[in-house]
C-alpha cells in the first residue's frame, strides 16, 4: 500500500474519476473531493481523449495538489478508464466519481469509517439528482432501496437471496470497494459505451461477503449534462444485453446462477425496460421493443420465470411485449422520453439577482453536547453556494468537544460567532440567537442535522423574490445507524409533502391545508422565516422547551401574511439513538401537547372575536388532535404511574401543572365511559342469549330482508310509469 507524499500515513482511499470533455462541470466536481474531510487520500482522473480544455483543468488542479495525478488514453469509454485507474490505485478502498457528479464533504470520512467498523468489502450511499435544465434537486429514489434491506447490517447475497443485484442502483458512484476483495475476484469493468458498470457491481454485491450501509444523501448526480451518457442512450441501446449477459456467464462460472436466478431476471428485466423507457423517438422505442421481444426476453427466459418475479408493473409491461406482433407494436404510441434540456422551465425566483455586501441568512444552530456531529453540520453550512451568511453557534454550557471544534473551525471561517450560555435550554438559547442575528431571514438548524449544498441559497431567493415571511422545504430523514431503520421506518418520508403547492397564500390557510392533506407543520428547522416579519409580532419561543417548536410554529403560521412549500429536499434530518430515546413517552409529551391546547384555544378566542368562521373550525380540528395526541401518549406511558408525575413536573412552569392534570383527569374519565360502554356491548353480543335471540329471529328478518330487497328493486321502475302510479302510491303511502 502507498504511503502518502510528505507524510507517514496510508492511502485510506483512491478516488477513480474517468473524465471526457466536462469542462464546464469538472472544477466542481474535482472541489468536491479535494475539499474532502478525509485528507488521507488519492485522486486518479483519467482523461478519456478529451477534445476540449478537461486535460489542461486536471493538469491545473495537479499542479496545485499533489493527491491528483492524471493518466490519459484514447477514447475506450468509462469502462476502460475506470480500470485503468484501479491498475495504478494504492489506496485501501476504492471510491468512483463521474466527473459531473459530486460528493458531500463528509462522504469519504464516513464511508471509510463504516467500512473499517463493520469490516466490509461494500459500503453503499445514498444520493440525490440535481437537474440542471431546471434548476431543481431531488432524492434519488432508484437507488437506495430500503424495503428491499436485510433488518440488519452488514449483509451478504445469503440474507437478500432474491434481492442481492436489485438493493440499489447498478451504478460504481454510490458505492466505495475494499481494494483486495475487487483483486482478489478479479473485476473489472466492460469496454462498453454505456452499462459498463453493470457487471461490476452487481458481480461485486453477489461476491461480497459483507456489503454495509451508509443512510444518507453522500453524492449528487447531475442530470441533463451534455458528457452524461444518459443523456446520449439512444446512440447505442443495447449495451444492457452485453452487461446482462455477462452476468449470468459469471453466475454460472461460479456455481451461483441458480441460487441468485430470481435477483438476477428482476434486474435483466429492469434494465431492459429502462432502456425501453430511456428512448425519446418512436423508432428508437420500436427498435429497442422489438430487441427486448425477439432477443432479450427470449435468451433470459423472463416470460417463462414469469412468475418468479413479484414486479408486477414490469411483469405487465413485458406481457405487453410478448403478447403483440410487431405490426402491433409499430401501431402502439408509446409515451416517450423528453429531452431534459428543454422541457421545463425554471422557476423565475433562481433568475433573482442577489445584492451585494447585504448579510443574507442567519443560520442559528443550538449546540449541547453535540461533539459526534456538530462538524459535520458546520462543514455542511460553510460550503453553502450562498455565501452572505452568518453563522450563530450557541453553546449551552457543553462538556465535550463540541466547544474546542467549533473554535477550530471559526478560526478559519470568520462567519461562525459562538454565543455562550449556561445550560439555560433550546428556547431560550434560540431567542439567543435571534437576538444576536442581523440577517435579512434566519434559519434554524438541529446540530445533529445536514443542509444540502444549496438550499439556503434556493430558499432564500424563492423567499425574497416572492416576499414570503414563512418558507417551508422538504426534508430527508436518515438512520444513524442504519439498523433503527428497520423499526422506525416510517420515519424515513416523515418530512416529504403530500401536496404541491403551488402559490403563496397566508399562514392560516397554509395551515388550514396541511392539515387537511396531512403534511408536518410544527417543525421549525425546514423553514426560512424573514427576521422582520417575527420583529413585528414580537414572535420568539416560549419558555416551556418541551413545546417551544409546536408553539412557534402556530404563532408564525397564525401571523405570516404569505407563506410556501418549496418541494425540493434541502434539509438532510438525523434519525439516532437520542431520536429513539425521544420517541419513549412520559409526562413531559402530556405537558406538550397541553401547552399547545392551550396556545390553540388563545387563538379560537382571537378568531371568535374577528368573526373568522373558515380559520376557527381549522383551529377546532387541530385542537381535536392535540386531544387525541394528549390521550395517546397518556397511554403509551411505561407503566403509567402517577407518581412520576411529580418528578417530571419539576422542570414544568407549575402555573400550567393544574390545567394539565385536570385537562388529563377529565379526557381519561371520557374515554372510560366509552370504553365501559363498548365492554357492555361486546358483552352483550358474545351472550348465548344474544346469539339464541338472533337464530329465532332468523326468518322474520329473512323475510324482512326480501321484502325490502323488492321494494328498492321495484321503486325506480314504478315511480317512472303511469300505469302503476296507483299502485306505487298504494306501497308507499304516498297521497
Amino acid at each position: 500500500m502507498k504511503v502518502m507524499k510528505g507524510c507517514n500515513q496510508m492511502i485510506k482511499v483512491s478516488v477513480i474519476i474517468p473524465c471526457y470533455n466536462a469542462e464546464y462541470v469538472l472544477e466542481s466536481c474535482l472541489d468536491s473531493v479535494l475539499s474532502q474531510t478525509l485528507k488521507d487520500i488519492e485522486v486518479i482522473c483519467v482523461d478519456d481523449g478529451s477534445t476540449d480544455n478537461t486535460l489542461n483543468i486536471l493538469h491545473k488542479y495537479a499542479s496545485l495538489d499533489s493527491r491528483l495525478s492524471v493518466i490519459t488514453q484514447q477514447n475506450q469509454y468509462a469502462g476502460v478508464a475506470r480500470n485503468n485507474g484501479m491498475a495504478q490505485a494504492t489506496g485501501k478502498y476504492f471510491s468512483f466519481l463521474d466527473s459531473d457528479d459530486f460528493f458531500e464533504p463528509t462522504m469519504l470520512k464516513k464511508m471509510y469509517e463504516k467500512c473499517e467498523q463493520d469490516n466490509a468489502d461494500i459500503c453503499i450511499c445514498d444520493s440525490g439528482i440535481y437537474e440542471m435544465s431546471t434548476n431543481r434537486v431531488l432524492y434519488d429514489i432508484y437507488q437506495l432501496q430500503r424495503y428491499l434491506l436485510p433488518e440488519f447490517i452488514p449483509f451478504s447475497r445469503e440474507d437478500a437471496p432474491d434481492d442481492i443485484m436489485t438493493l440499489c442502483n447498478p451504478a460504481p458512484w454510490n458505492k466505495m470497494f475494499r481494494s483486495d476483495f475487487i483483486r482478489e475476484h478479479g473485476l473489472q469493468f466492460q469496454a462498453l459505451k454505456r452499462s459498463n458498470d453493470v457487471f461490476f457491481s452487481e458481480a461485486a454485491m453477489v461476491m461480497a461477503k459483507r456489503i454495509t450501509i451508509c443512510d444518507q444523501w453522500f453524492i449528487t448526480r447531475r442530470r441533463g449534462s451534455s458528457t452524461s451518457l444518459t443523456e446520449t442512450m439512444g446512440d447505442d441501446p443495447f449495451c444492457f444485453y452485453y452487461s446482462n449477459k455477462a452476468v449470468k456467464d459469471f453466475l454460472i462460472e461460479k456455481g451461483l446462477y441458480e441460487k441468485y436466478k430470481i435477483s438476477f431476471l428482476k434486474r435483466t428485466l429492469s434494465s431492459g425496460l429502462h432502456a425501453l423507457r430511456m428512448t425519446k423517438t418512436k423508432e428508437a422505442w420500436l427498435e429497442v421493443a422489438i430487441f427486448l421481444k425477439e432477443k432479450n426476453i427470449p435468451e433470459f427466459e423472463l416470460w417463462e420465470n414469469r412468475k418468479l418475479l413479484t414486479w408486477r408493473n414490469g411483469v405487465t409491461k413485458m406481457t405487453f411485449l410478448v403478447k403483440n406482433s410487431k405490426e402491433k407494436l409499430a401501431e402502439y404510441e408509446p409515451e416517450l422520453r423528453k429531452d431534459e434540456t428543454n422541457t421545463l422551465t425554471q422557476d423565475p425566483a433562481w433568475e433573482f439577482l442577489l445584492e451585494e455586501n447585504t448579510l443574507k441568512v442567519s443560520v442559528i444552530i443550538y449546540v449541547s453536547n453535540s461533539e459526534e456531529h456538530i462538524e459535520e453540520t458546520l462543514i455542511a453550512v460553510m460550503r453553502q453556494t450562498l455565501c452572505d451568511i452568518e453563522i450563530l453557534c450557541i453553546d449551552d454550557d457543553s462538556t465535550d468537544r463540541s466547544l474546542e471544534i467549533m473554535e477550530r473551525l471559526s478560526q478559519n471561517d470568520s462567519r461562525i460567532r459562538i454565543i455562550h450560555q449556561s445550560n439555560q435550554g433550546i428556547a431560550d438559547g434560540l431567542n439567543i440567537g435571534l437576538c444576536n442575528a442581523c440577517g435579512e431571514y434566519v434559519m434554524f438548524l438541529n446540530s445533529g442535522d445536514v443542509l444540502i449544498w444549496s438550499a439556503l441559497e434556493r430558499l432564500y431567493k424563492k423567499s425574497k423574490y416572492y416576499d414570503l415571511d414563512d418558507l417551508f422545504c422538504e426534508a430527508i430523514v436518515f438512520f444513524e445507524p442504519f439498523d433503527l431503520y428497520s423499526k422506525h421506518k416510517n420515519y424515513h418520508k416523515m418530512y416529504r409533502f403530500n401536496n404541491k403547492y403551488i402559490k403563496p397564500v397566508s399562514g392560516q390557510d397554509l395551515l388550514t391545508t396541511m392539515l387537511r392533506k396531512k403534511d408536518s407543520f410544527n417543525l421549525i428547522n425546514i423553514r426560512l422565516f424573514k427576521r422582520s416579519f417575527l420583529q413585528e409580532n414580537n414572535i420568539t419561543f416560549s419558555k416551556a422547551d418541551t413545546a417551544y417548536s409546536e408553539i412557534f410554529s402556530l404563532r408564525t403560521l397564525n401571523a405570516a401574511s404569505r407563506t410556501w412549500v418549496h418541494n425540493e429536499p434541502l434539509y438532510l434530518k438525523r434519525f439516532g439513538h437520542e431520536s429513539v430515546s425521544l420517541e419513549e413517552k412520559s409526562w413531559t409529551d402530556v405537558y406538550r401537547y397541553y401547552l399547545c391546547l392551550v396556545e390553540v384555544e388563545k387563538m379560537i378566542s382571537l378568531e371568535l372575536m374577528q368573526d373568522n368562521t373558515d380559520f376557527k373550525r381549522t383551529l377546532e380540528k387541530l385542537k381535536n388532535q392535540y386531544k387525541r395526541l394528549l390521550l395517546k401518549t397518556y397511554w403509551s406511558i411505561p407503566g403509567k404511574r402517577w407518581a412520576t408525575l411529580h418528578e417530571e413536573s419539576m422542570e414544568w412552569e407549575h402555573s400550567q401543572l393544574p390545567g394539565t392534570l385536570s385537562m388529563t383527569i377529565r379526557m381519561l374519565q371520557q374515554e372510560s365511559a366509552l370504553l365501559k360502554k363498548e365492554r357492555d356491548l361486546n358483552d352483550i353480543y358474545n351472550s348465548n342469549s344474544w346469539k339464541l335471540a338472533r337464530t329465532l329471529s332468523l326468518p322474520s328478518r329473512s323475510v324482512q330482508k326480501c321484502g325490502q330487497l323488492i321494494k328498492n328493486t321495484l321503486k325506480p321502475v314504478v315511480k317512472k310509469s303511469n300505469i302503476l302510479t296507483s299502485l306505487y302510491l298504494k306501497i308507499y303511502n304516498k297521497k
